[in-house]
């Protein structure tokens, strides 16, 4: 076991004990963590409080594979948005899974769907305003600085998988 993994893991946990309604519905324990993980990297990477990131969780079906996203402030003609995919080991806490190649490459795809103002997505209730807002921005001439942090609880991905990043640039 991965002292980190496990550290992560505890805080996860703690998360799913401490605020069950800031997570998905039903009895899944591991979909439970699997947002948790997510909640927390938004909350780190964006240094905002854990009750603000739970507005930011889109994680569910016709997600595009979101399970996070922020549309940032106006500045100066452009805007930040981070897209948040996570990729939780729930019963491997040993810290050396890479992040999943195919993870990386639909993050790739999605970037360049998400963003095209004219393109048909069929998105679920979280994400879909979200995007509609980045869509209208984009189409009065805003431009949006796209950030996308891909999170897992072990090792970094593929060689392959950064060349996909590389080549999308």
């Amino acid at each position: 076991m991965n002292i980190n993994a496990s550290i992560i893991d505890q805080r996860v946990t703690g998360i799913v004990e401490d605020h069950p309604d800031w997570l998905p519905e039903g009895n899944d324990l591991n979909k439970k963590k699997s947002a948790a993980f997510v909640l927390l990297c938004i909350s780190t990477c964006l240094e905002i409080p854990m009750e603000d990131a739970a507005e930011l969780i889109t994680e569910g079906g016709n997600d595009a594979g979101v399970d996070g996203l922020h549309v940032g402030e106006l500045d100066d003609g452009e805007f930040m948005v981070t897209i948040f995919q996570g990729k939780y080991k729930v019963n491997d806490l040993n810290g050396e899974t890479n992040f999943p190649e195919n993870g990386v490459q639909k993050a790739v795809d999605t970037v360049q769907v998400l963003f095209d103002p004219y393109r048909k997505v069929a998105l679920n209730e979280k994400i879909a305003p979200k995007i509609e807002e980045i869509r209208s921005l984009i189409r009065d001439a805003y431009i949006p600085n796209v950030r996308v942090v891909l999170c897992n609880n072990g090792i970094k991905w593929t060689s392959q998988a950064e060349n996909w990043i590389d080549d999308a640039e």
